[in-house]
């Protein structure tokens, strides 16, 4: 309490001074340098599945036959470009993709297709057997694991393998289907 007439003692005022920082991180880089092929099946009375696991491994199960099973993948950097050059309908490929970005940062890995449609010459046509790419998994080199994370390593790269599952509805239309599959990096 003041009393009548005291008066206040002005205390004054202080500051202080910080700094704002920033760092600009460069783009995430992404190259293609293998695409998820599911290789050449033979459908039967019953629907079934066909499976590539982002190692490089293939399995069908139901109605569903495998072609061929000879596996497309290089040991050198570039060689999985070069051995899918007059590939037969056999083979078979997870999709490799090489990402760049912030050294030694985590990123996490969505992945997204859309579904596999009859190509009739440069267009796509719909069916109602139409053949859906599901439960896409990834595989961080760098992490050594498979998981919906991965890890650009010192020098700021990572290589990503992805495969899935390809739904195979029964009696599907002979042709060549195709899909997108896309990837998300995000850091």
């Amino acid at each position: 309490m003041f009393p009548l007439g005291a008066r206040t003692i002005d205390a004054g005022t202080s500051s202080a001074a910080g700094n704002a920082t920033a760092e600009v991180s460069p783009p995430v880089k992404f190259k293609l340098t293998n695409e998820l092929d599911f290789g050449n099946i033979r459908p039967g009375n019953f629907a079934g599945t066909v499976v590539i696991t982002p190692h490089n491994r293939r399995f069908a199960t139901g109605g569903v036959k495998l072609r061929g099973s000879r596996r497309v993948y290089g040991k050198d950097k570039d060689s999985d470009k070069e051995r899918n050059k007059g590939r037969s309908h056999g083979q078979f490929s997870r999709a490799k993709f090489k990402v760049s970005g912030l050294p030694n940062t985590f990123f996490t890995i969505k992945l997204v297709s859309s579904p596999a449609l009859l190509k009739k010459g440069r267009r796509s046509v719909r069916r109602k057997k139409s053949l859906e790419i599901t439960q896409l998994k990834s595989f961080s080199v760098t992490q050594n694991r498979e998981a919906r994370m991965g890890r650009f390593n010192a020098e700021g790269k990572d290589t990503i393998y992805v495969g899935g599952t390809l739904q195979v509805p029964a009696r599907a239309k002979k042709g060549k289907y195709e899909a997108e599959v896309t990837i998300f990096i995000d850091f």
